[in-house]
């Protein structure tokens, strides 16, 4: 039922905005960006202020 159900997730709600991302590069290069900073302010967060050195 999980796999279903991930499949139906992507495949109704995440290709409709998929489609729209395509008329707008911008768009999509200024999501993708702020995804991967975030990912990279976590990793640099844990990395310099965890508490154990």
């Amino acid at each position: 039922m999980g796999t279903g159900l991930g499949i139906f997730w992507i495949d109704f709600l995440c290709k409709p905005l998929y489609k729209a991302l395509l008329k707008h590069p911008e768009l999509a290069i200024l999501l993708l960006f702020l995804m991967y900073s975030y990912v990279a302010y976590k990793c640099l967060q844990s990395a310099y202020l965890a508490d154990r050195y």
